[in-house]
């Protein structure tokens, strides 16, 4: 999980006699899941959150001020992560279209080109197992050519 900070400033502008006995002051929290191909400093590396005391009534409360622009910078951040994930996904559907166009059309060489350039971009069982197929197919052509070749000299 992302690891999310918070700052609790009970020092600045506390006087005993101008606190309620109890103070009370809820955090809420939503966890994020961690992706391995994300930086997440913009979280982990500022609180997300800030509380003082409030100096006009003395009680603890939340700076609604900060974690507004705080929330603001995060969603901004996120929104993009999310968009660059599915330009990601959407250039591997279509280096996989392309692969499959070509292998469909006994273009094995250009497949190949086209499924390893989509493997590069997100791992992927079926297009692994259709590089294999084309990688064979490919040699078998190319074995059968070059056994034309040398049977009409």
């Amino acid at each position: 999980m992302v690891s999310k900070t918070l700052v609790l400033d009970t020092k600045k502008g506390y006087f005993e006699e101008d606190v309620e006995p109890r103070t009370f002051i809820e955090p809420s929290i939503n966890l994020i899941k961690r992706n391995d191909d994300v930086d997440y400093d913009i979280i982990e590396n500022q609180p997300v959150g800030k509380a003082r005391i409030d100096p006009q009534s003395g009680k603890l409360d939340w700076d609604y001020a900060f974690s507004g622009q705080r929330k603001n910078e995060i969603d901004r951040y996120l929104k993009q992560i999310e968009q660059a994930a599915r330009q990601k996904e959407a250039q591997f559907k279509k280096m996989v279209n392309e692969g499959n166009a070509a292998y469909n059309k006994e273009d094995y060489n250009l497949a190949i080109i086209k499924y390893e350039e989509a493997i590069s971009i997100k791992a992927d069982e079926t297009i692994s197992a259709k590089i294999v197929s084309a990688k064979r197919i490919w040699r078998l052509n190319n074995l059968k050519k070059s056994n034309r070749i040398s049977m009409m000299h």
